[in-house]
């Protein structure tokens, strides 16, 4: 046993967007998130920033790059037009309110599991559907217990006192950062709090929710200190893992920092599971030289296949 709870031989999990979306057809996919803020955001948008904003992805990563052809003074409404982007992703995600019969019966299956083995889970996804899952089973342990880094209650800005109860779960590691990881969206925030609420809340007036676009460069992001923190410990689980499941992250071309964090984390001899509804996705995993693990898992049934079995193999 290591720093962390690592031990070796750990399974680690690796979400997508395509995990989420098989836990509820009513989660947006990213055409829907960028009609979504195209749409909320349209009389702020230049005829520039509409050229970028059919892909939700490309849109954030071009609000927050360097761009030395624009003024000063359009940098910073870019910068101001992003922080207005997050939280409308926020509230888009927000508004779909799953109820229990949205969800696929095989979501808290899994997240049980992942609970009682004390698992290492790393997400792409801003959203919060292992959160709730995670409430679902027992709401009295307190959300503080996934995140490797700490993200304070947002009611203790105001003199709320903790009242859940502590215990070592699941780790979950939000590379992107979460719609309930709020700060000052300021650029020199990289050492300030995180507190964790809906950006919507009146205590929450003066926070937007720590978002990082999905590709391209992540590197302005990197500067928050829990962020940075983040990502170390999910390359220290990466490392640590005898085999990694990849569940609905289909590896495109253009994250290349996703692409060069899973090729240094993992060990070359550590087995890679990739479960898909695309199976062709598979090819690009083995193209990075991964020792893929001979079981496939695809179709639209892919998620809940590997699911029933690895429930199974666990208890």
């Amino acid at each position: 046993m290591s720093a962390m709870g690592f031990k070796l031989g750990l399974d680690v999990f690796v979400l997508g967007a395509g995990f989420s979306r098989a836990v509820s057809q009513r989660m947006p996919l990213m055409g829907d998130l960028s009609d979504g803020v195209r749409v909320a955001l349209n009389d702020k948008l230049e005829d520039r920033h509409r050229r970028h904003a059919d892909n939700i992805e490309t849109f954030l990563t071009y609000l927050v790059s360097a761009k030395p052809w624009i003024s000063a003074a359009d940098r910073l409404r870019d910068e101001a037009l992003f922080l207005d982007a997050s939280v409308r992703i926020a509230r888009f995600i927000e508004a779909v309110n799953l109820s229990d019969s949205d969800v696929s019966p095989w979501l808290d299956k899994i997240v049980r599991t992942w609970v009682s083995t004390k698992a290492h889970v790393i997400t792409l996804n801003y959203d919060l559907t292992v959160e709730d899952a995670f409430q679902r089973l027992d709401a009295t342990v307190d959300l503080a217990v996934l995140y490797p880094v700490v993200v304070s209650p947002l009611m203790g800005r105001v003199g709320g006192t903790f009242s859940g109860r502590m215990a070592r779960s699941l780790q979950l590691y939000k590379l992107h950062g979460s719609i309930n990881w709020l700060y000052s969206g300021s650029p020199g925030a990289s050492g300030e709090p995180l507190y964790r609420g809906k950006p919507t809340d009146e205590v929450a007036r003066d926070k937007v929710p720590l978002i990082a676009p999905p590709v391209f460069d992540k590197s302005v992001y990197w500067k928050h200190e829990s962020l940075v923190a983040t990502w170390r410990f999910a390359g220290r689980a990466l490392a640590w893992a005898k085999r990694v499941i990849f569940i609905g992250y289909s590896l495109p071309e253009t994250d290349l920092s996703m692409r060069c964090f899973i090729r240094d984390s993992c060990h070359p001899d550590t087995s890679v599971v990739v479960v898909n509804r695309d199976g062709t996705v598979r090819d690009r995993y083995e193209s990075l030289g991964l020792k893929m693990d001979p079981a496939v898992y695809s179709g639209d049934t892919a998620v809940a296949d590997f699911v029933d079995w690895y429930v199974r193999s666990v208890s």
